[in-house]
C-alpha cells in the first residue's frame, strides 16, 4: 500500500503516525505479514529518517534507482505469474508510463491489453480505473474530447459496479464525473463544464460526499465565471459554501473552502455583500484565511 500525501501540514503529527504503524506492526500478530506500506521520502530533507532508524527491526529506508519507472517494471514482472491479475498489473503500470513519456502510442497499446482484460472478468472497478487512467493521458496529450468520451464510458461502467455492489465505485463515478467536467473546462468549453460539475455536485449530494459536492460547485462556479456569467457563478458559488458551512471543522480544513471563499470576494454585487462574505468565511476558516491563501497563490 502505497500512502503519498500530497502535502504534510504537521510534520510531527505525521512522523508520529509512522511511529504508530511501526509500534502496531511490532505488537500486534493481527497484522498480515504481507501488508507493506511504501512511502516516499524527500531524500534532500527527508521527514521520516528518524523514525525509521529507530524502528529499524519493522522499518527499512532505501534509495530508489535513478530509473525509478523501470524498476518498478521489473518489480512487478517479478510478481507477475501469468494470471489475468499480474499482467493486468503490467498493462497498467505500462499506461502510466506512457503518460509520463508522451508515447500516445503505447497508450494505446497498453490500454486496450488492460481494458481486454478487465472486461473479460468483469472486474468493474479496475474497469473504470483503467478508462480514467487513459482519460488522463488523454488530457495530458490535450485530446479532450477523447478523455471526455473515456470518463463518460468510466461513468457508464461504474454505474454497473454500484448496481452489483463492487466496493469503490462509487467513489470512482464522482471522480469520473468530475474529471468529464476538467476535460471540458481544459478544452475552455465553459458552459459544458459547468454543467458537468452541476452533475458531478448533484450526485455527490446524493452519494453524502461533502467533499467531492464542494469541489463540483465551486468549479460549476469558476466556469461560469470564467465564461462571465458572475450572477450563475454567484449562485453555484453559494451552493458550495451551504455545503461547506455543514462539514466539520476538520473537514474544512481540507476542504476546498478557502478558493470558495476566495471566489466570492471576487464576484460579490456590491461592497455590503463582500464585507458579509469576508465575516462569514473569518467564521467558518479563521480571520487569517485569507492571508494564507493570498501567500499560497502569490
Amino acid at each position: 500500500m502505497v500512502l503519498s500525501p500530497t502535502a504534510v501540514k504537521k510534520p510531527q503529527e505525521y512522523n508520529q503516525w509512522w511511529a504508530w504503524a511501526c509500534k502496531i506492526r511490532r505488537d500486534y500478530k493481527e497484522w498480515n505479514s504481507k501488508l507493506k506500506f511504501l512511502v516516499l521520502d524527500n531524500a534532500e530533507k527527508p521527514f521520516l529518517s528518524q523514525t525509521i532508524t529507530q524502528n529499524g527491526d519493522v522499518a527499512l529506508s532505501q534509495t530508489p534507482p535513478l530509473n525509478f519507472n523501470a524498476a518498478a517494471r521489473a518489480v512487478a514482472e517479478q510478481a507477475n505469474d501469468g494470471s489475468d491479475s499480474g499482467q493486468f498489473r503490467l498493462h497498467l503500470l505500462d499506461m502510466n508510463n506512457a503518460i509520463g513519456e508522451q508515447d500516445r502510442g503505447k497508450l494505446e497499446k497498453s490500454s486496450a491489453a488492460a481494458l481486454a482484460i478487465t472486461e473479460k472478468n468483469q472486474w468493474l472497478d479496475m474497469w473504470t480505473t483503467t478508462l480514467m487512467t487513459r482519460g488522463g493521458g488523454w488530457l495530458n496529450f490535450k485530446v479532450f474530447d477523447l478523455a471526455v468520451k473515456d470518463y463518460r464510458q468510466a461513468q457508464q461502467i461504474a454505474l454497473q459496479g454500484i448496481e452489483k455492489q463492487t466496493p469503490g465505485c462509487e467513489k470512482l463515478l464522482l471522480q469520473a464525473m468530475l474529471f468529464e467536467g476538467t476535460a471540458y473546462f481544459m478544452a475552455n468549453y465553459l458552459e459544458h463544464a459547468a454543467k458537468a460539475y452541476q452533475n458531478a455536485a448533484k450526485k455527490a449530494e446524493e452519494l453524502k460526499d461533502s467533499w467531492m459536492c464542494l469541489e463540483a460547485w465551486r468549479m460549476a462556479s469558476l466556469s461560469m465565471e470564467r465564461f462571465k456569467k458572475t450572477d450563475i457563478a454567484w449562485q453555484f458559488a453559494n451552493q458550495a459554501f451551504a455545503v461547506g458551512r455543514g462539514m466539520k471543522p476538520e473537514e474544512r480544513e481540507q476542504s476546498t473552502l478557502a478558493f470558495v471563499g476566495q471566489a466570492m470576494l471576487r464576484i460579490s454585487p456590491n461592497g455590503q455583500v463582500k464585507a458579509e462574505v469576508k465575516n462569514a468565511f473569518d467564521r467558518m476558516l479563521g480571520e487569517d484565511w485569507l492571508k494564507q491563501m493570498d501567500a499560497a497563490t502569490a
